[in-house]
């Protein structure tokens, strides 16, 4: 890595780290770029040079926590997967999930079902890799489906505050006897 890159990963990790901050505090429509500008203690040319939006920052957050998620401590099974599901569930405004919501419920309804549609598209072939192969691939796919359906629901009810523990934990179990037994 060249000295200019260094810099420039390090300058997008502080505006990363600045944006989460901004974004869980304010919102995401609330966030400016010179929220975020002063969060980070970086000049307005150099956040500029890093990124145009702040569209643009939340969608290279979503993107950098995936792919830490997979490199570092992605979900090596349905069990895995299950128990991250419960630490963001459990305390879900320290995650994005509310901020990603409220961006794309912002939006106009073509774009809003496009994005919509990617991301289910892209969660339920994630979650169908980490289901047992004991079942067919038709099966398999319709379970991630459903599994993607019942986890953005439980979201939507943790981000409104309609969701305790012991709600969250049967939800939990239930999709885990299900990947277990989807004859059930």
């Amino acid at each position: 890595m060249t000295d200019i890159s260094a810099t420039s990963a390090r300058a997008r990790e502080r505006i990363r780290r600045a944006a989460t901050a901004e974004f869980k505090e304010r919102g995401f429509t609330a966030t400016t770029m010179d929220h975020i500008r002063v969060s980070a203690g970086i000049s307005r040319g150099g956040l500029y040079y890093q990124y145009g939006s702040t569209e643009e920052i939340l969608f290279d957050l979503l993107e950098h926590e995936r792919s830490a998620d997979v490199v570092h401590s992605g979900p090596t099974g349905f069990a895995d997967f299950l128990a991250e599901q419960r630490t963001a569930l459990s305390d879900v405004q320290q995650t994005l999930r509310p901020v990603v919501y409220e961006y794309i419920l912002g939006l106009d309804p073509v774009r809003r079902r496009d994005i919509l549609q990617t991301r289910f598209q892209n969660g339920a072939e994630a979650i169908s890799a980490l289901l047992p192969h004991a079942v067919s691939d038709t099966e398999r796919d319709y379970l991630a489906r459903h599994i993607v359906r019942r986890i953005e629901g439980l979201s939507l009810a943790a981000i409104a505050g309609a969701l305790d523990a012991g709600d969250l934990g049967t939800e939990l179990e239930s999709l885990r006897l299900l990947a277990e037994r989807p004859d059930l």
